[in-house]
């Protein structure tokens, strides 16, 4: 009966990898022919490039899913599980065209941006930083929107402090709860190991993280609890050690006040990031 009950449910498992195969195989395929309609000579409509990046996280979900499963069905049906090294070579070669899309794509918007042919709905860069604008820490304008509402909300917390409205126990708390303080990060260096660092790194979908130039990606972090700055460059340097990335600076400021946000912070971050060597990981306190 246990025996029956196992085989059964190692046959569920196997057709919810096969169901996550035919999806790819179909997904893929489209994916492809997204990417390969950007081309650099043209600007792109913002919700084809909201469109792209969306059903690559769809895809990337996916293979999560399907090796979840996969290390399931081996670990628990073990004597039920079905080899199959032809669908293991078609995954992973869906997963390799997925990446190698979407990685070239990304290093066309870049062109873009260099080339001051932006996509539709965006500013170019020699627009960014008007007088009255908020800190631009992006170039999308979708990025930089959502960035300059949590901006808002720490502006909203810091005059409620200041005028001394409610506990202070209680606001701290608030701004725990609710995110309120952030780490702006920044990568720079090699074009290659960014592209690779850039399928590899999976961040919450709350953070945000964009490919600002070919040497350079920068993104934030939104922290829903109290973080330890130590421990998160700890982490990072771990992940610096990597071969692969070794060769990349790596520069992290955290934010808790809205007033920690200015042009200054630019300069700042720009003179830390000339002086860094390869391979280091540097947090800025201000």
């Amino acid at each position: 009966m246990e025996k029956n009950r196992a085989q059964k449910r190692a046959e569920s498992l196997e057709k919810t990898i096969q169901n996550h195969t035919l999806y790819l195989k179909k997904a893929v395929e489209e994916f492809q022919k997204k990417c390969l309609s950007i081309i650099p000579q043209k600007s792109i409509p913002l919700d084809r490039v909201i469109d792209i990046r969306e059903g690559y996280k769809e895809i990337q979900n996916r293979f999560t899913e399907v090796k979840a499963t996969q290390q399931l069905v081996k670990e628990k049906y073990r004597s039920f599980a079905r080899k199959d090294p032809v669908r293991e070579k078609e995954l992973n070669e869906l997963e390799s065209q997925a990446e190698t899309c979407y990685s070239k794509f990304e290093y066309t918007l870049i062109q873009l941006r260099d080339e001051e042919i932006i996509w539709d709905g965006e500013r170019t860069e020699g627009e960014e930083g008007a007088p009255g604008d908020p800190f631009q820490w992006f170039r999308s304008r979708e990025n930089q929107e959502i960035f300059v509402r949590n901006l808002q909300t720490l502006r909203d917390l810091d005059r409620e402090k200041s005028t001394g409205a409610g506990d202070r126990r209680e606001i701290a708390q608030s701004r725990s709860a609710n995110g309120q303080s952030f780490t702006l990060f920044i990568f720079t260096g090699d074009p290659h190991s960014l592209d690779e660092l850039q399928t590899q790194i999976h961040l919450r979908e709350r953070d945000i993280i964009e490919r600002y130039s070919k040497e350079e990606l920068r993104g934030v972090l939104i922290h829903l609890k109290e973080v330890d700055p130590s421990e998160m460059e700890s982490i990072l340097q771990r992940f610096m050690k990597s071969g692969r990335f070794s060769h990349l600076k790596c520069l992290l400021l955290r934010i808790q006040s809205q007033t920690d946000v200015g042009r200054e912070v630019m300069d700042l971050i720009s003179r830390n990031v000339q002086e860094m060597a390869e391979g280091d990981v540097v947090t800025l306190s201000i």
